[in-house]
């Protein structure tokens, strides 16, 4: 499949010819695939000027395509295969029967493993899709207590100031909290974003221990503290949807 590179951004194209068609069009499918449909005795040459021509517009699609499937995204079988997000890398999921009291994840080479115990009913697909839900909760979960923590102390460093407690939890709307009292909350599936917008939000609370409103000084601290952080602000409103189990 042809392709090209436009700024830093490939753009593989399927071409297809057909006898009856007299111009060049290009089309981007709901499944992101770009379909240039051209009459026949068009050289590859002038079909990839004509691509790049349009790469504006093809990748405004393409775009526009990834925020919709980010509003709604598919919900995860939890087999085998399917990957999952941690600080911004997939890893494929390996489902597994093994020697283990209760389902358990773990980070390995292979990917994300999945151990089920040798008494879960493999052929019962939602009695499984629970025991591996568990199992990567208790994951992410883990890791979030390991990794939220620090990066809020590094930012509580640029502050000045330290949260009084760190909490790591499982709330339905919001990233993140920050008390009257100085504690914040963090929400464990932030962990499966990219860093930067881990960084973000823990950046955000700490922020809040000075300013604990939304003002004009608000922003101008946290902009102080993480110059860049518009750019992750609206990825985390373009992508936060699908950071889910």
């Amino acid at each position: 499949m042809p392709e090209l590179l436009h700024g830093q951004t490939r753009i593989a194209y399927q071409v297809v010819v057909s006898k009856r068609r007299t111009t060049i069009g290009i089309v981007v499918g709901p499944d992101q695939r770009v379909v240039v449909r051209t009459p026949g005795r068009v050289s590859a040459r002038h079909l990839e000027q004509v691509v790049r021509s349009k790469a504006p517009w093809i990748l405004k699609q393409l775009a526009a395509i990834a925020a919709r499937e980010a509003l709604h995204p598919a919900p995860k079988e939890l087999v085998s295969g399917e990957c999952f997000p941690y600080l911004g890398e997939s890893y494929p999921l390996e489902v597994s029967l093994a020697g283990v009291a209760k389902a358990q994840a773990r980070l390995e080479a292979q990917g994300l493993v999945v151990w089920l115990p040798q008494d879960i009913n493999d052929t019962d697909p939602a009695q499984q899709q629970t025991h591996v839900r568990t199992a990567l909760e208790a994951w992410y979960l883990a890791r979030a207590r390991e990794v939220l923590p620090v990066r809020v102390a590094a930012f509580g460093g640029l502050v000045g100031k330290q949260p009084a407690k760190v909490s790591v939890r499982s709330p339905q709307h919001r990233w993140g909290s920050c008390s009257a009292q100085g504690n914040i909350s963090l929400n464990w599936r932030i962990v499966m974003a990219p860093l930067p917008v881990v960084d973000y939000v823990a950046a955000h609370e700490v922020c809040h221990l000075q300013v604990l409103n939304h003002s004009a000084a608000f922003w101008q601290l946290l902009g102080t503290v993480m110059p860049g952080y518009p750019a992750h602000r609206e990825w985390l409103k373009a992508n936060g949807q699908g950071l889910a189990l």
